[in-house]
């Protein structure tokens, strides 16, 4: 058979990890992983999972119920250290996946230098995977319209799998036995959100904010990455949890170091947001009214705009001074003289509120940490920055 790099290998090689009692394979793999990620009872819990593992390796996950990320880790994993670990959870609370992220192009825009290192953490997992288990089967992973070739070895029920893309990037997925997974949340089933109502999400106080609830939050980390990890917001808000922002990046031609076009990004993922049942709208330039309608119905919007440091110092001083004001419409007020300028980064965000009182628009960032918790921004100063253009994936 041929590897990922396409080149035969002996197919003659004798797993005998097969042979061993489980629990003997299960320390086996556990010691080369260097962290316990495979338990004897072929299932692990939320609360237990990241117990132990921070009581083994020091390794602290944060995140909603569904997603829970380490994106600070310097533990080696296989020898190599991940520039980031998911914990993918099912409703129950069970563990349904791990994703181990290594090298992807968005980590460096010196272009030889990435893809040689991809290539090369790519065969080096490859060579201890096999050492370890024996001779890969081959798969598919990934959602349906957007999977990729990938070597499979097995540890029990457990599945472990390494997915290698050229030039783009390497990720170990390793899949655990749970009991009855939404579809969403395998390699190779579609889930279908046609027709859903999502309005359930919308909150409201009594300040007058209206926004949405329960949007995932993917960070970035420090790569241009924005839109991918956007894009994967608002899939994963929708259930869709089998495409992760590499796949994105992939998919959107985004370039080396980062940076991505919202454009490319939308063309590239059209076919999958079909099949999911998801259609595509682009409503137009930021206002209040438009807003309104969307939010009202649970749909969160995708805005390109131009990030510059009067911005940033705004917004952070919103998030201090807003708390304070004893109505919506003293606080317009004391907005309403407020400027930026236009120049600055492209940049891609969620709008997920507004407050017809105060007339602002609620922002949030793939940042992590604060930007759970949205950005609230005079509609002037939105429509200052804005790039003119907002676009939604929503339910048809």
């Amino acid at each position: 058979m041929k590897n990922l790099f396409g080149k035969i290998v002996c197919i003659a090689v004798v797993c005998t990890a097969g042979t061993m009692p489980l629990a003997a394979q299960y320390e086996k793999w556990n010691m080369a992983f260097g962290v316990p990620f495979l338990n004897k009872n072929g299932v692990w819990y939320s609360s237990e999972f990241e117990r132990n593992i921070r009581s083994a390796s020091g390794i602290g996950f944060h995140g909603d119920k569904a997603l829970r990320i380490n994106n600070r880790t310097k533990n080696p994993i296989l020898g190599i250290s991940p520039n980031e670990i998911r914990a993918n959870y099912t409703p129950a609370g069970q563990l349904a996946v791990i994703d181990v992220f290594f090298s992807n192009k968005g980590d460096n825009a010196d272009i030889k230098k990435i893809r040689k290192l991809i290539r090369d953490t790519a065969r080096t997992l490859e060579k201890k995977l096999t050492g370890i288990g024996g001779t890969p089967a081959r798969c598919d992973y990934g959602h349906r319209k957007m999977q990729n070739n990938a070597l499979k070895w097995s540890c029990g029920k457990t599945d472990i799998i390494l997915e290698y893309v050229n030039k783009e990037y390497v990720v170990l997925h390793i899949c655990y036995p749970v009991q009855n997974v939404p579809a969403a949340m395998t390699a190779k089933k579609d889930v279908s959100v046609k027709n859903a109502d999502v309005s359930e999400n919308v909150a409201s106080n009594l300040f007058g904010d209206v926004y949405i609830e329960n949007i995932p939050m993917v960070e970035q980390g420090n790569k241009g990455y924005c839109v991918p990890a956007t894009v994967e917001r608002v899939l994963r808000y929708y259930g869709i949890n089998n495409i992760n922002m590499h796949q994105l990046a992939d998919a959107g031609n985004t370039r080396q170091g980062g940076g991505t076009s919202s454009r490319e990004m939308f063309k590239g993922i059209s076919s999958a947001c079909r099949r999911s049942g998801l259609k595509m709208n682009s409503p137009g330039e930021v206002r209040l009214k438009m807003i309104k309608k969307y939010i009202d119905k649970g749909i969160p919007l995708f805005w390109s705009m131009y990030s510059n440091a009067e911005y940033e110092k705004l917004r952070s001083r919103n998030r201090y001074l807003r708390e304070r004001a004893a109505s919506p419409q003293e606080w317009a007020e004391k907005n309403k003289k407020l400027t930026v300028s236009r120049d600055g980064d492209g940049h891609m965000c969620l709008i997920i509120g507004y407050n017809e009182l105060s007339r602002e628009i609620a922002v949030s960032n793939s940042w992590g940490g604060a930007e759970v918790h949205p950005s609230w921004v005079p509609l002037h100063i939105a429509v200052k920055v804005s790039q003119g253009s907002t676009v939604v994936l929503m339910p048809r």
